[in-house]
């Protein structure tokens, strides 16, 4: 239920200073997380754990011995 107010141009100046200043700190807070994320992906991808490096190099070993056998 909306209430009147007797100065409508005060009230929606208000109301727009208001969403003005919410969107703005919303907006910050949108850019950091994207800004941590990225920077997230970027060291995932600059040094990879060495459980997976392991499992990988694991991997090609039982691939190249298994090729070989098959021939």
């Amino acid at each position: 239920m909306e209430h009147y107010h007797p100065d409508k141009a005060v009230a929606s100046r208000s109301i727009n200073i208001f969403n003005d200043n919410a969107m703005c700190h919303i907006r910050n807070i949108l850019k950091h997380r994207q800004k941590q994320i990225t920077m997230e992906n970027f060291l995932v991808r600059q040094r990879p754990s060495g459980s997976e490096a392991e499992s990988s190099g694991a991997k090609r070993q039982k691939k190249e011995k298994e090729s070989p056998s098959k021939h």
